[in-house]
């Protein structure tokens, strides 16, 4: 079979022998039957569930079935979070707050609270009875429940009880020497907020260890002793907002959207 193209945009099929040879052939249309006209294939076909005329007509069993990825949207589901880092006492003494605030700007993190707070040893050996959360949700534009905190008998930032930030370590042998450390000398309070911030920071951040950190983290690049590590952060979203709450008070959080937003992210 050969394949003829004809006036009046047809295709039309011809029962003549195969040639090496070109050759032009004319078949009059009067003795074309109507049965063997197919229109040129439309761009329509390629977003077609089913196997066009042509494809039929050259044998072809081929179904296109196109797939659309919009990349954007799963972008904008992801989870945003936020994350609590402090520089401690000896990256303040150091002076490398600027060089740790950089490297997280850089990532692409968004800065929604920054305070320095020197917390004595006195408050941080007390009770902490003046220390106490009270989680409430509510909605917010009707997008959906947001989580706020409130506490109650806040009269002065230095009421921020550093027992309570360390509790999962209060049975700790070494807990006593790090009250000690964490209260020697001012530290830096930082809330980040950005999709993966909690897992982005603490890679960011390196080993517990200095030693076993790897080259290019902060505590790999900055710090050489478990003791002195230069910097905290949550080790969970979960434990991010609890940490927030505890060295936040209310309003002392800003909401803004960066200029650099929409170059982060499809």
């Amino acid at each position: 079979m050969e394949a003829v193209c004809g006036t009046a945009g047809v295709c039309v099929t011809s029962s003549l022998p195969r040639s090496p040879t070109l050759f032009k052939t004319t078949i009059p249309l009067s003795r074309v039957s109507y049965q063997h006209l197919t229109p040129f294939p439309s761009q329509s076909h390629l977003f077609s569930y089913h196997t066009p005329p042509y494809a039929r007509t050259l044998r072809a069993r081929t179904t296109v079935k196109p797939a659309i990825f919009l990349p954007h949207l799963i972008a904008s589901l992801q989870q945003v979070d936020q994350t609590y880092i402090m520089v401690k006492p000896d990256g303040v003494q150091r002076g490398l707050v600027g060089e740790i605030i950089s490297r997280f700007e850089k990532k692409g993190f968004k800065l929604t609270g920054l305070k320095l707070f020197q917390c004595s040893k006195e408050l941080a050996e007390g009770a902490g009875a003046c220390q106490k959360e009270n989680l409430h949700r509510r909605a917010h534009n009707g997008r959906g429940a947001k989580l706020y905190f409130a506490r109650v008998n806040l009269e002065k930032d230095s009421n921020v009880d550093s027992i309570e930030h360390y509790k999962d370590l209060k049975q700790k042998s070494f807990f006593p020497k790090l009250i000690d450390y964490i209260t020697s000398g001012p530290v830096v309070c930082m809330a980040w907020e950005g999709v993966g911030v909690v897992a982005s920071a603490r890679k960011l951040i390196g080993a517990t260890d200095p030693l076993q950190a790897e080259p290019g983290t902060i505590r790999g690049d900055l710090a050489v002793q478990t003791g002195r590590n230069v910097v905290h952060g949550s080790d969970s979203p979960e434990n991010g907002k609890r940490e927030i709450a505890l060295w936040f008070k209310e309003g002392e959080l800003c909401e803004w959207t960066p200029v650099q937003a929409p170059w982060l992210r499809e």
